[in-house]
C-alpha cells in the first residue's frame, strides 16, 4: 500500500542510486535519501516496503503513526520505522515541516531494531543533533556519487547514525548515569576547538589522569576527546566554508588546524571529500 501527497517546495532534494547487481555487499546500505521542506498537506502513508526508513526534524514538526505506537517528532529528533508494517508519517498541525529521510535496507539495522522498538516506537531526542545532520548530509552526498568508495561511505554513516540513535535512546542526556565533569570538559572542547588543545590540558583542568580522562569521555561521549576535538573543528570548518570567501588555508588556522594540508586531510576523512569539493557543491541543510 501507498499513499501520499508530496507538498514540497521546490528547494527540497530527494538523492537517488541507480540499482546494481555489482554493487559490493557493506553491512549497511541506502538507495535514497532525502532533505524535505513539507507543506501543511504533506502526507506518507505506506506498508510491506522491505526496509527501514529514518526520520529526522530539522524544524517544525512531524506526526508518525504506526502499529506501535502514534507519537511527534520535533526538532532534533528522529524516528526508526519497520516499513513492513503499516505506517503514516505527515506534517503536524497543518504548518510546515522539514525534515531528512532515509530507506534503510534491513541487513545492518536488524540487530538494532529490537533495542530501539522493544515495546513501541517513540521519537528519539539526539544527543549530538550536528553531529546527526553531518552525517546525513555525508550520507546524501555519497548516495548522489555513486561510486565504488561511496558505497562503503554509505555503510559507514549508516553505522555511525544508527549507532548514535540507539546511544541516544539508551542513555538520553541530562538522564542520569553521567558523569557531570566529562559533560563539561566536552562543553569546554566545543567552545574552544579552534584552539590550541591538548587532552592532557582538558585532562588536568577537569582533575582527571589522561588515560583514566580518555577511557570516561569516550564511554559517555561515544567517541574519544581527540575524536570529538576534531569533528567541532570539521563542523565549524563547513560554516566557514558556506558562509564566507575565506581560503582553505585561512579556515584551516581558523579553525585550530596546524596546517592546510592536515586539516584537507582530516576533513576529506571525516566528510568524505575535501573542503573544496565541499563549498562547490554545498547545500543548504539549515531549517531555513
Amino acid at each position: 500500500m501507498l499513499n501520499y501527497c508530496l507538498d514540497l517546495i521546490e528547494k527540497s532534494r530527494w538523492f537517488v542510486s541507480a540499482p546494481s547487481i555489482s554493487r559490493p555487499s557493506f553491512p549497511f546500505s541506502a538507495s535514497e535519501a532525502g532533505l524535505f521542506y513539507a507543506g501543511p498537506r504533506y502526507f506518507t502513508e505506506r506498508s510491506e516496503k522491505d526496509n527501514y526508513l529514518l526520520l529526522f526534524t530539522l524544524a517544525g514538526m512531524g506526526e508518525v503513526h504506526t502499529p506501535r505506537g502514534d507519537f511527534e517528532l520535533h526538532t532534533g529528533q528522529a524516528a526508526l520505522i519497520d516499513c513492513m508494517d503499516y505506517h503514516l508519517y505527515r506534517t503536524a498541525s497543518k504548518k510546515s515541516w522539514t525534515f531528512l529521510w532515509a530507506h534503510i535496507d534491513r541487513n545492518g539495522v536488524s540487530c538494532y531494531a529490537p533495542l530501539l522498538f522493544q515495546d513501541r516506537n517513540d521519537a528519539i531526542t539526539l544527543n549530538d543533533p550536528e553531529r546527526f545532520t553531518a552525517d546525513f548530509q555525508a550520507l546524501c552526498y555519497a548516495i548522489e556519487q555513486d561510486v565504488l568508495f561511496s558505497h562503503a561511505d554509505i555503510s559507514n554513516r549508516l553505522s555511525s547514525m544508527v549507532t548514535h540513535l540507539l546511544s541516544s535512546y539508551l542513555f538520553p542526556e541530562g538522564h542520569g548515569g553521567e558523569n557531570p565533569d566529562i559533560e563539561q570538559a566536552r562543553k569546554y572542547i566545543q567552545l574552544h576547538c579552534a584552539e590550541a588543545l591538548t587532552m592532557d590540558e582538558v585532562a588536568k583542568q577537569f582533575h582527571f589522569s589522561k588515560y583514566h580522562f580518555i577511557r570516561l569521555f569516550k564511554k559517555q561521549v561515544g567517541l574519544p576527546p581527540y575524536e570529538y576535538l576534531i569533528g567541532c573543528r570539521i563542523r565549524l570548518s563547513k560554516k566557514l566554508l558556506c558562509n564566507t570567501s575565506e581560503s582553505i588555508s585561512a579556515i584551516a588556522i581558523q579553525v585550530g588546524f596546524s596546517s592546510e594540508s592536515n586539516f584537507i586531510h582530516q576533513f576529506r576523512t571525516t566528510v568524505g571529500i575535501t573542503p573544496g569539493v565541499f563549498r562547490k557543491n554545498s547545500w543548504n541543510f539549515s531549517a531555513d
